[in-house]
């Protein structure tokens, strides 16, 4: 690994989020009970284990390699060699795949299904395999890592950039692999995890503690609470009585349903903590550590993946890549996905609160474009690049055509995930 791709407030960084970490696991530690937190660590430890082998078994042999050239990206094989090179990876190790599961594989798949002989690994392949092949009809790359890290680059991002900007995404993914991301991650989301599900068993156990009476009245009055706000919105709207299938519906009602869905679940939840807190008094307090703590592992976890991003776009540039490049392929991602839901919605996209806004800026697991451009121009001048040359990658109109838009399919079922 090149050791310029960590720096000083890199592991800085670093430190400070598993601190912070450290600061939730202790909070499980005093509050949980012992027995509850080494069995949340064995579950949640099993389940990574579990996913994560099998997560690998199919992405490091199922997915289709890339060739070393295409009509649309004639110098992908020599981009990586050059990557390799540098980043210190092995292509024997390492290679490029498409999103795109390997034809041969589908056709197993399919034998087995109609044999009926699919175990719970074919079922956990078969998911897998429907995921990548949305993902494989996006602009989109990833360097994920189960085992080793499998990096990937979709055919539509390939036919979108340039070769410059391919290069940079490229060398943005080897960055990632080559900086051990996933693996400096690990640590800390078993221990977040098992943090947050041990506090979470504990409030359950403070729920079921208001009794025979209290626990029962307060589920059914969080139903008939959520019952009540789906027919006041409802009824407010206009909709009240209709019933559609969610295949039949548009993105905007689909949205809409989402959102009543939302307000629901917040009035259900509110009612029966009330009127569990009234038979038992300590679980108000369980609840929202519980909560808390949950919000705080969420928010960790993004933030760490952001500082990721960050750290994987800087890397692009050790490894040799135009941050100016990857500022306009970033651009060309952004006007292809914008543009394509806001076609999928009808032309004008949904309209979100302040709350809303908030809540995803906080757990948002990439930076936002304008901070990426940013710090990427700020690269560029340590490069001794013209201003002229930043100012025109930065806010130069790009020409994207239209062949390149996302599916109204493609776009429902991102959305949907």
């Amino acid at each position: 690994m090149p050791k310029k791709l960590y720096t000083a407030g890199h592991y800085v960084g670093l430190g400070l989020h598993y601190a912070a970490a450290a600061g939730l696991v202790a909070t499980a530690v005093v509050f949980a009970n012992p027995v509850v937190l080494a069995a949340s660590a064995l579950l949640v430890g099993g389940m990574q284990y579990g996913v994560t082998r099998a997560a690998r078994g199919f992405f490091e042999t199922k997915l289709k390699r890339h060739e070393d050239s295409y009509e649309y990206a004639p110098e992908l094989g020599a981009m990586t060699r050059e990557l390799y090179q540098k980043s210190g990876l092995k292509a024997d190790d390492f290679p490029v795949y498409d999103f795109n599961v390997d034809e041969t594989h589908l056709v197993e798949q399919r034998i087995k299904k109609a044999l009926g002989q699919e175990s719970i690994k074919d079922g956990l392949y078969a998911g897998f395999a429907k995921a990548m092949a949305t993902m494989g009809k996006t602009p989109n790359a990833a360097a994920v890592r189960l085992g080793k890290p499998v990096i990937m680059i979709s055919t539509p991002l390939l036919k979108l950039l340039d070769s410059d900007e391919e290069k940079a995404v490229l060398a943005h993914e080897f960055a990632h692999a080559a900086a051990k991301h996933h693996a400096a991650r690990a640590p800390l989301t078993f221990f977040t995890a098992t943090a947050g599900l041990s506090l979470t068993v504990m409030s359950l156990g403070a729920f079921f503690a208001a009794g025979w009476v209290g626990a029962p009245l307060a589920i059914g009055a969080g139903i008939v609470a959520a019952a009540a706000t789906v027919f006041a919105v409802k009824a407010a709207k206009g909709t009240f009585g209709e019933t559609r299938k969610k295949a039949d519906m548009s993105l905007k009602e689909l949205h809409e349903q989402k959102q009543i869905t939302g307000a629901a679940k917040l009035s259900r939840t509110a009612v029966s903590v009330s009127v569990a807190t009234v038979f038992n008094p300590v679980y108000l307090g369980a609840f929202a550590l519980a909560r808390t703590v949950a919000t705080g592992v969420k928010m960790l976890g993004a933030r760490l993946s952001r500082h990721q991003e960050f750290q994987a776009d800087r890397g692009a540039v050790v490894l040799g890549a135009d941050p100016l490049a990857l500022i306009t392929a970033l651009r060309k991602i952004t006007i292809v996905s914008e543009r394509s839901t806001k076609a999928a919605f009808g032309g004008e996209l949904p309209k979100k609160g302040m709350l809303s806004k908030a809540w995803k800026k906080a757990t948002a697991t990439h930076p936002s474009l304008p901070d990426r451009m940013q710090r990427l121009a700020a690269m560029a001048r340590a490069q001794k690049r013209s201003e002229e040359d930043i100012t025109r990658a930065l806010k130069a109109p790009i020409e994207v055509s239209n062949d390149h838009n996302m599916s109204l399919e493609t776009v429902r079922a991102i959305m949907a995930r």
